[in-house]
């Protein structure tokens, strides 16, 4: 859903992040679109610590599954950003997020947070020379 996103807008940061040490998720996650991967190497990193480096790349949208929310929530006070749960789906419309919920649809301004809810989502595979473009990209470790 978030590389659909990238795919409609030309200046969005999409960020993969990883708390394994197989760099082969960063890698592979590159090799689709995404354009930055952080790799937590250290298993005593924070919340503080995430926060810090998402911070760094001031997402336009941020994205998470219903299995994130709680660390969701905390990203989403620090970096001011409004959150909107229960979200099935996410478009692009007149320069607006387009967020729709169970309920209701609403067009809202970036910066944004969402937590999707929806199973649905289209898998985008990558082609060999994106795999192997993808090992050409720099990986953050920290």
């Amino acid at each position: 859903m978030a590389l659909s996103i990238k795919d409609q807008l030309k200046d969005t940061n999409i960020i993969a992040l990883s708390r394994s040490n197989d760099e082969l998720l960063i890698r592979e996650a590159y090799s689709i679109g995404v354009d930055q991967g952080i790799l937590f190497k250290d298993e005593s990193y924070t919340k503080e610590t995430l926060i810090e480096k998402i911070k760094e790349f001031e997402p336009s949208i941020l994205i998470t599954g219903k299995d994130n929310l709680e660390i969701q929530e905390d990203i989403s006070k620090k970096l001011n950003l409004p959150l909107i749960n229960n979200v099935e789906n996410i478009n692009i419309k007149d320069n607006k997020l387009e967020v729709k919920c169970e309920t209701n649809n609403e067009l809202l301004n970036f910066p944004i947070s969402v937590n999707i809810i929806n199973k649905d989502i289209k898998i985008r595979y990558s082609s060999i020379g994106e795999i192997f473009k993808s090992y050409d990209k720099d990986l953050l470790v920290i």
